[in-house]
């Protein structure tokens, strides 16, 4: 992977180049910050889902009962 950035970066591609080119390569995983889009909304929206449920989990064990 460095031997081909270096490799981008003699050809004279600048860094957006270069994450354009790895991402139409590889796939949006190639990148360790993601685009925010409808392909990927679970891997954004689950945690805040996951930590809401948890909390009404809680909630219910600690004040219902």
């Amino acid at each position: 992977m460095k031997t081909l950035i270096n490799k981008k970066l003699e050809e004279g591609k600048s860094e957006k180049q270069i994450y354009d080119y790895l991402k139409n390569q590889y796939g949006e995983w190639i990148v360790y910050d993601p685009e925010f889009d409808k392909k990927n909304l679970l891997l954004w929206t689950f945690p805040l889902i996951l930590f809401i449920f948890g909390g009404l989990l809680i909630y219910r064990k600690v004040f219902i009962n």
